[in-house]
């Protein structure tokens, strides 16, 4: 059975994601650099092409996310590329290792974009989609997927919530601040606010900044010039950053990278915290303006803020997370949310939901009273899904998705047509996301049999009796592992 896999297409980070679940690459890593390089008349994506930025770095593209919507060109080699073919390579990538860690086709993507992206933006990466081979692209704004993958159940919905989320990327130039209305389930985006220049990349600068003075003071050399040291130099930076997010000290290693009147120069440099944060506060402080910023544009006062959503690995750097508590209150900075997945586990589970509940509009009816018919027929799946794992739930959890499930088939009567489509796939959103990962594979494996039932009876009664026998081992109350009991579906 072919599966959808969520996908966040960041400007320096690429990850993906199936069923709420981070997929590594080829490489074993789950993120994947958003780096194309050339070698030998090769095409790397990646790893290997970071690689390249060091020895040849005029063999090597990146961050083309920025270049996205305009009609610029950028020269790999001898040829020429435009942004869609760029964007393909990025996801031809991810497909294919996606089908290697899967075992299976993956025909289906949901691409998380930036929430302020123009249509014209949003055409180009489902062109990209339809490039590699996705035969269905979903796009879904950002700071959605961030919430989705952050875990809609940690927000109690007997009211609407008012949620922030300040999304500052790990590698990339850019911040993004949204303010998003959650209610009854579904999601509007109020208000959006940025700064393309603003984030990981420029926290970068300043340590480049830094180490550039450094020497120039010492060996009274202009290291900005040599292209080698520069790319050698870039990616130290990136890495003391990241050290220092949970280190108090890091050392930058240059060794070799360039020659003084006295021949090879091998430059050491000690960086603590607290210079790092020195020389990055007057980027945080904008960030804050920003912030304040998006809060008036939307007239809202900084107490009506309900919940705020850290996604970026810039926001692991304790200055940031030190300034927005400041503002905000420790107790609305959501704990235990992985900044750097969030989005593609959103993007995962929005696809999967899709997946078992299909969106009732990607057909023709030819009437209204069909089409609420179909949008009841749809949730009766959630309906039915819930009844048959209400177990897997505690109560108060189940009777809650039971209430919604009703009000939803009452609101499916009265609704105009055009609401039907966000109704159901909200409740489906909302099931499906509060049942544990294992709950979709079962259901993926019942499809399977009930598919080939016909052609194949004895496997798809060999299916059956392996998700009879993971529902077994689920009501034993045993422990065992995810994993070990993906195992017996293999």
């Amino acid at each position: 059975m072919s599966k959808a896999i969520g996908i966040d297409f960041g400007s320096t980070y690429l990850k993906m994601a199936y069923n709420g679940q981070l997929i590594p690459n080829s490489e074993g890593d789950t993120i994947t650099p958003a780096v194309v390089g050339l070698h030998k008349g090769e095409i790397f994506v990646g790893r290997r092409a970071v690689d390249l930025t060091e020895s040849a770095p005029e063999s090597t593209i990146a961050s083309m996310k920025h270049r996205i919507g305009n009609d610029t060109l950028v020269k790999l080699g001898d040829k020429e590329y435009s942004p869609v073919e760029v964007s393909s390579l990025y996801l031809k990538k991810l497909k294919r290792d996606a089908e290697l860690r899967l075992n299976d086709v993956t025909d289906r993507a949901v691409i998380a974009v930036p929430a302020y992206f123009t249509a014209a933006q949003r055409n180009i990466l489902r062109k990209a989609g339809l490039i590699v081979g996705f035969s269905g692209i979903d796009l879904l704004d950002e700071p959605i997927a961030a919430v989705i993958g952050t875990g809609i159940e940690r927000f109690a919905l007997d009211k609407p919530k008012r949620i922030l989320v300040f999304d500052l990327g790990g590698g990339g130039g850019s911040l993004d601040i949204s303010i998003l209305i959650l209610r009854d389930g579904e999601f509007e985006i109020k208000n959006i606010e940025g700064d393309h220049w603003l984030g990981g990349n420029s926290f970068n600068q300043k340590i480049i900044t830094y180490v550039l003075d450094y020497v120039k003071d010492k060996f009274g050399v202009d290291g900005s010039k040599d292209s080698r040291f520069m790319a050698t130099l870039k990616k130290e930076s990136e890495r003391a950053k990241i050290t220092l997010s949970s280190a108090e000290t890091t050392k930058i290693c240059l060794s070799g990278k360039f020659q003084d009147e006295q021949g090879i120069v091998d430059v050491e440099i000690g960086l603590n915290r607290k210079q790092f944060e020195q020389v990055i506060e007057d980027e945080v402080e904008k960030s804050i303006d920003l912030v304040r910023k998006v809060l008036d544009s939307a007239n809202l006062p900084l107490e009506s803020i309900d919940h705020v959503i850290l996604v970026g690995g810039s926001t692991k750097l304790p200055l940031v997370h030190k300034e927005l508590s400041e503002v905000f209150g420790e107790d609305k900075i959501q704990k235990d949310v992985d900044p750097l997945g969030c989005i593609a586990r959103g993007a995962s589970i929005f696809g999967l939901a899709k997946r078992l509940s299909p969106r009732i509009d990607d057909e023709l009816y030819p009437s209204e009273g069909t089409l609420k018919q179909k949008a009841g027929e749809l949730a009766s799946v959630s309906e039915f899904v819930l009844n048959k794992y209400d177990w897997l739930l505690d109560p108060s959890q189940a009777n809650r998705l039971r209430n919604l499930i009703e009000k939803t088939k009452l609101d499916i009567d009265r609704k105009e047509e055009a609401e039907l489509v966000s109704l159901v796939n909200k409740l489906t959103i909302e099931v499906v996301h509060n049942l544990p990962p294992i709950v979709n594979i079962l259901l993926h494996a019942s499809a399977l049999a009930s598919e080939i039932e016909r052609i194949d009876p004895f496997k798809a009664r060999l299916i059956m009796h392996k998700c009879k026998e993971v529902e077994n081992y689920l009501r034993s109350g045993e422990k065992e592992s995810l994993r070990e009991i993906e195992k017996l579906l293999n």
